[in-house]
């Protein structure tokens, strides 16, 4: 595999970003070996560590959106080394709540400490969306009017979600800068390896 760290390309201009990781009971699914929470937790890894190395003041956060609630999890920070530890205690279990995810994490990135510099939100997707496409389609047209981009990482229920998703991220993306994502990550695909080759981390293919 080529280096995720190089494929990130030069250091920019600051950037936070909150990593939405889907913690229903659907992640518990095993078509991404060993199961959707271990894949999904090595890929949310490896976006934390390029952006980190990438700039020395960007900042990741995380939250989880299965069981009772939506649950912020680390605050945006530069200490990799906390937000691997609370990586690593993740458990699924219970239902999405994935509208709210989006809605806090914006929150979180507003009310950051270190307010310089650009905003995005990764969304990791494991399970059905309880949501209509015009909730969707405000929901990215309020990430637009604020400036944050948004990148979305399907992992499983794509052909149900796959609709939703596209309108979710097409009214989050600025034309201009072509700043949001979708990637999708196909059955038998390994997730790390689909998303360190995306435009999620510099890469030209898996998502537009």
């Amino acid at each position: 595999l080529r280096s995720a760290q190089a494929a990130a390309g030069p250091a920019t201009m600051p950037e936070s970003t909150m990593l939405c990781l889907d913690t229903s009971s659907w992640m518990r699914n095993g078509d991404f070996r060993p199961d959707r929470l271990s894949s999904q937790r090595d890929v949310a890894r490896e976006i934390a560590r390029v952006k980190m190395a990438s700039n020395l003041e960007n900042t990741v956060g995380m939250l989880t959106y299965g069981g009772a609630g939506v649950e912020v999890r680390t605050a945006p920070t530069n200490q990799k080394s906390k937000l691997l530890r609370d990586l690593h205690g993740l458990s699924a279990g219970g239902k999405s709540h994935f509208v709210s995810a989006v809605k806090i994490a914006a929150l979180a990135l507003k009310h950051r400490k270190a307010r310089a510099g650009e905003e995005r939100v990764v969304v990791f997707v494991g399970s059905p969306i309880d949501a209509t496409e015009k909730q969707l389609r405000m929901l990215g047209n309020s990430l637009k009017k604020t400036n944050m981009a948004l990148d979305v990482v399907s992992m499983g229920e794509s052909e149900a979600n796959g609709p939703l998703l596209r309108t979710f991220v097409d009214a989050a993306n600025n034309p201009a800068l072509n700043n949001s994502h979708l990637v999708t990550v196909p059955e038998g695909q390994i997730p790390y390896d689909v998303v360190v080759s995306s435009p999620i981390l510099g890469g030209g293919g898996g998502g537009g």
